[in-house]
């Protein structure tokens, strides 16, 4: 190994191996790792729905008024 001015001696986040700076990558979610313990992120991270405030409800009913039954000795009386 040669010596290359700028570089140092660090210590993979991941497996705990000893590299030179340069031979480290930095991942998305800021450890600093070898190139065998590097990975992307993935796709979906990066998918949103839109807001429900912007999707329109395709159809919608009031909520109904209470109506209220009481039995009184055989007799069914409504009252609204």
């Amino acid at each position: 190994m040669t010596l290359k001015l700028g570089q140092w001696n660090a210590i993979c986040d991941v497996c705990g191996f000893k590299l030179k700076s340069g031979k480290m990558r930095k991942r998305w979610d800021n450890m600093y790792v070898c190139d065998d313990d590097w990975e992307p992120r993935h796709p979906l991270d990066f998918v949103r729905t839109p807001p429900d405030k912007e999707r329109p409800l395709p159809w919608t009913r009031p909520e109904p008024y209470p109506v209220y039954v009481e039995v009184v000795e055989g007799d069914i009386i409504i009252e609204e």
